[in-house]
């Protein structure tokens, strides 16, 4: 396993009318907690966070926008706290993915 690898996923299907199993590895994004496949083909580098150094997704703009460790905060019950990190929680864990959604649904950003 490689250093910034977490997991691994198994899927199975059917390959003309065979049953094929293959791995990939995962990661899971150090702000939202989305598990992440990892392409073996992949040529460009993988975001990481300036401020906690974590591997990010890239599905979801508000991951790239701050730090907002979501896996820290539980711990810390830290959700409506004041502060920096506590600042995207609430639009990320009702699912807004970019900036626009989520002022849109009314959370101050």
């Amino acid at each position: 396993m490689r250093d910034d690898q977490l997991g691994e996923v198994t899927v199975s299907e059917l390959d003309e009318g065979r049953l094929v199993t293959r791995r990939f590895p995962t990661y899971t994004c150090g702000h939202c907690s989305t598990v992440v496949g990892m392409r073996a083909d992949r040529v460009r580098e993988r975001s990481r966070c300036a401020r906690c150094g974590k591997l990010l997704c890239e599905q979801n703009e508000l991951c790239r926008l701050d730090c907002t460790p979501l896996h820290a905060l539980a711990y810390d019950h830290a959700f409506d706290a004041d502060t920096p990190y506590a600042r995207l929680a609430p639009a990320i864990l009702a699912g807004c993915t970019t900036e626009e959604e989520a002022r849109r649904r009314g959370f101050k950003i």
